[in-house]
């Protein structure tokens, strides 16, 4: 699903491969493409995959709305321990070393 957001654009593809699901997430997430990134994540958490990979390393850009809905899904998944995320773009972990209270860990960070 391509979305566009108020800096740019924004992709997000929900992949199953067997017992996993990777969400590739595309581009500039920002307060107006959080919208798409929820959509995706909502979509993979309703599987029954045993794994949820949210893949960030082509991540351009990313504002404080978009890691709040990551920081909320990754709480909301916590108890079933299924929810990981890559490294990240320089962007993505750049945000995260700014975000005080940010789970880090759980991005590789």
């Amino acid at each position: 699903m391509g979305v566009r957001g108020a800096s740019g654009s924004f992709d997000v593809n929900v992949v199953n491969h067997g017992d996993e699901v990777v969400l590739v997430v595309v581009g500039e997430i920002d307060a107006a493409a959080t919208g798409g990134l929820e959509a995706g994540l909502l979509q993979a958490e309703a599987s029954d995959a045993s794994v949820i990979l949210v893949d960030l390393d082509q991540v351009d850009f990313m504002d404080a709305a978009a890691l709040r809905v990551l920081a909320r899904h990754a709480a909301e998944e916590r108890d079933r321990g299924r929810l990981r995320f890559t490294q990240g773009s320089a962007a993505v972990r750049r945000l995260i070393s700014l975000a005080e209270g940010f789970p880090s860990r759980a991005l590789g960070c």
